[in-house]
């Protein structure tokens, strides 16, 4: 049977994310219009914005492009658990939800003594392994959909989104 290390799993599932995300990145830039056609080439429609937006609406701006980060930094950090999960065959071991084992948190099973040093057990052992994968899951979801509910309901951020970022926080 081949095997691959969960370790090279999760480097090369974060490569290829990587390497996706760019190209998506890149081809949505190419695919929009440019500001220096709209701007006489000085690209200054964003300082523009900036300058008519109060200091109230600058700062909902920065909060929701932070939310969004972190959003996105936990989306990323749950999909590399993933991996290990995968690679430990975990999922074939605890797949009920959401207990494990008829526990909430299998504290005795997440902690082997075998591997050394301890920290590895966050990595090598099954249970902590699917543990953690669940549990950035379910706040990698909270997050996501309190964003989306910031972004839509509250006066404040709805008046500082763009059509096309309160779709995307739909999405």
């Amino acid at each position: 049977e081949i095997r691959v290390t969960p370790y090279r799993l999760a480097a090369h599932l974060s490569c290829a994310f990587a390497t996706y995300s760019l190209l998506l990145w890149t081809g949505i830039d190419v695919l929009h219009y440019p500001n220096t056609a709209r701007n006489n080439g000085n690209g200054s429609a964003v300082r523009e914005l900036a300058q008519s937006m109060s200091t109230e609406m600058m700062n909902c701006a920065k909060k929701f492009r932070r939310g969004a980060a972190v959003v996105t930094g936990l989306t990323a950090l749950t999909v590399v658990s993933g991996a290990f999960v995968a690679g430990n065959d975990a999922g074939n071991a605890y797949n009920t939800f959401p207990l494990m084992d008829d526990q909430w948190i299998p504290i005795n099973d997440m902690i082997d003594p075998a591997i050394q040093p301890p920290y590895l057990n966050v990595f090598e052992n099954t249970a902590a392994v699917q543990w953690n994968h669940r549990l950035l899951g379910c706040t990698t979801a909270a997050s996501a959909i309190s964003l989306s509910a910031i972004g839509m309901f509250h006066p404040a951020y709805r008046a500082i989104l763009t059509p096309q970022v309160l779709r995307g926080t739909l999405a």
